[in-house]
């Protein structure tokens, strides 16, 4: 195997297959397909030691990786323990490190999962700041009616519902969390994620809400 340059100056490239495919046009070299896997241990060791990265999202500024990580073969092997690399629609699954532990800044096996997008994009959305005028994701508080009023995006359509009007907004923050909680069943249910990841997602962002309807 010819010797290969640090990838972010740490990654150690050893693939022992080939993962990326060139072609060659008029003197000019251009990549015409990428191995997904090595493109995301890539992606992950660019959060962790591109100073330019860090600067332009300080989200990514103590991000960091295990050293068995660093090591290419590693990853994929941990990579390999999952039954497919894409979801029933055909898309590429992503690595997530906030899941099993919330706020996380660490890439490892024990605490990163391989997971559909609209999972992804569905714990993203539920936990991101809100701007609501309530002060609470999903509830807005309504100055005309004096009424607090629930919005909630299905991620399956991806089509935002009105789900109603509150005179409390506690009461409005349990409509959209029991909402929120509904819709993780159906992705469960439409095969985007197993029973046992969904048990964790509902244990560390769902304990609130006592039942499963």
């Amino acid at each position: 195997m010819p010797k290969r340059s640090l990838i972010h100056g740490h990654g150690i490239n050893d693939a022992d297959y080939k993962y990326r495919l060139t072609e060659t046009i008029n003197g000019k070299t251009n990549i015409i397909w990428q191995c997904p896997i090595h493109s995301t241990w890539k992606d992950l060791l660019r959060r962790c030691f591109s100073k330019k990265l860090k600067e332009l999202r300080p989200y990514y500024k103590d991000v960091t990786v295990c050293d068995e990580w660093l090591r290419f073969s590693n990853f994929k092997s941990w990579i390999d323990t999952y039954d497919s690399y894409y979801d029933v629609d055909g898309n590429l699954l992503q690595l997530d490190k906030d899941l099993l532990i919330a706020g996380n800044k660490h890439y490892s096996p024990e605490t990163c999962v391989f997971i559909s997008r609209k999972v992804n994009n569905f714990l993203l959305d539920r936990h991101s700041k809100t701007r609501a005028s309530s002060n609470v994701k999903g509830v807005s508080f309504c100055k005309k009616r004096g009424l607090y009023q629930v919005f909630c995006s299905d991620p399956l359509n991806r089509h935002s519902k009105f789900l109603g009007e509150f005179s409390c907004k506690e009461d409005a923050k349990a409509c959209y969390d029991e909402t929120k909680l509904s819709y993780l069943v159906d992705l469960m249910d439409n095969g985007y994620l197993d029973k046992d990841l969904f048990d964790k997602i509902v244990e560390n962002f769902f304990s609130n809400i006592k039942e499963v309807s």
